[in-house]
């Protein structure tokens, strides 16, 4: 929004780009106006982006040529609510909602991927009718909840559907939605097949943003089961423990709906959505405060000029000689802390997808008591590397 004068009006943008300090800019819904909010930032002279990009995609978006000297953060689209997380809640059995749901059809533009949120549930919906399950899944705005009613809808349900966030389809210079948004106009019954052929067969899927959902934090935290489309989710979720997979030609309902109706193995998978990802700490408001700090605080030492260290006295210039210096080491230090904990949890997810391939008596018997302590394990290392707010 930074690009659009009603935001931000003319003398205010003057205001910030005569401004001396450093400036940082927070993005979302970045798949749109991407060029304008690059020349924007160059104007205003942004050089710090705290963005919920996936890493394989920020330079194949960020192409205009002043992001190659701005400093790219990734952070989340939401985080933990803490304050949900002793909230009483009906245990799995008594919760009398089999799968609920709420999505609005997004705009075409978006791509293939950004119908996800609507096509799962509208499929689900109508499949789950031969299994006999109780859902509540609509798509209107009039069907919509908010605030309280929110929380107490997904609390009442033994499990919620979801996908990533995202587009398949980036619109940089705003053509796109201008093409779709006449064809639509001409055409108002047109598919989206028919859309897509139309305006933007070449570019849906060049490159894709899929992030993880605020929804996903949302259930975890009321211990609400995830029925979800495989999918990275930004490095949170991992597939099969802390959530149930549902193959996006929903072709495995069958296994889906038979762990739904498994007090048991769906409480397994709840609690370990609880416990590992809403209540370890590490996806909360404060831990990204914490995150903003230090990309700060190294950001502003970096930039004392030579001649202003030189001109303070002998003791005040070793002293920020010595932060500068320790600030760069922890910036290496955490990015390496970072890599060995991503390397640790690739290879237990590999060891997983082995041994569930075992007989499941040798699974059962041998490896399943394990999968605690080796989660357990995982977070004494990370805690041990990254200190309690990572």
């Amino acid at each position: 929004m930074i690009s659009r004068e009603n935001y931000i009006s003319k003398g205010l943008e003057e205001k910030i780009r005569l401004h001396k300090g450093l400036k940082v800019a927070f993005l979302q819904d970045e798949y749109r106006w991407v060029d304008k909010t690059a020349d924007a930032m160059e104007r205003l002279g942004v050089t710090v982006l705290f963005t919920v990009v996936n890493e394989d995609a920020i330079r194949a978006i960020y192409r205009h040529p002043w992001m190659q000297n701005v400093r790219f953060e990734q952070t989340l689209t939401g985080f933990v609510p803490e304050h949900l997380l002793e909230r009483s809640v009906p245990p799995y059995e008594k919760r009398k909602t089999d799968v609920a749901y709420r999505a609005r059809k997004v705009p075409s533009w978006l791509g293939g991927f950004g119908q996800e949120k609507w096509e799962i549930g509208q499929r689900f919906k109508e499949e789950s009718k031969k299994y006999g399950l109780r859902c509540d899944i609509a798509f209107s705005e009039a069907e919509r909840i908010y605030g309280e009613k929110w929380i107490k809808f997904i609390s009442g349900a033994k499990a919620v559907l979801g996908t990533e966030s995202g587009a398949s389809v980036i619109d940089f210079d705003d053509k796109i939605r201008n093409a779709v948004e006449a064809y639509e106009a001409q055409c108002p019954d047109v598919s989206f097949e028919d859309v897509q052929n139309k305006c933007f067969k070449d570019q849906d899927g060049d490159v894709v943003i899929h992030v993880i959902s605020p929804r996903c934090f949302e259930a975890a935290a009321l211990r609400t089961l995830m029925i979800l489309y495989p999918g990275e989710y930004s490095g949170v979720l991992e597939e099969g423990r802390h959530y149930v997979p549902l193959e996006k030609d929903h072709s495995n309902m069958d296994e889906v709906v038979e762990t739904l109706r498994d007090p048991k193995r769906a409480g397994e998978i709840v609690e370990n959505a609880y416990k590992e990802i809403a209540s370890s700490g590490r996806w909360t408001f404060a831990t990204m405060v914490a995150h903003f700090d230090n990309v700060i605080q190294e950001e502003a030492l970096a930039r004392i000029p030579k001649e202003q260290i030189d001109a303070r006295p002998v003791l005040e210039k070793k002293e920020i000689s010595e932060w500068q210096t320790k600030i760069k080491w922890y910036s290496y230090i955490l990015k390496l802390k970072h890599l060995v904990i991503r390397i640790i949890q690739i290879a237990l997810g590999n060891v997983r997808k082995i041994v569930k391939s075992l007989p499941d008596p040798i699974y059962d018997f041998a490896i399943k008591p394990l999968v605690p302590f080796i989660y357990q394990v995982e977070k004494l290392i990370r805690k041990w590397l990254l200190g309690s707010t990572s």
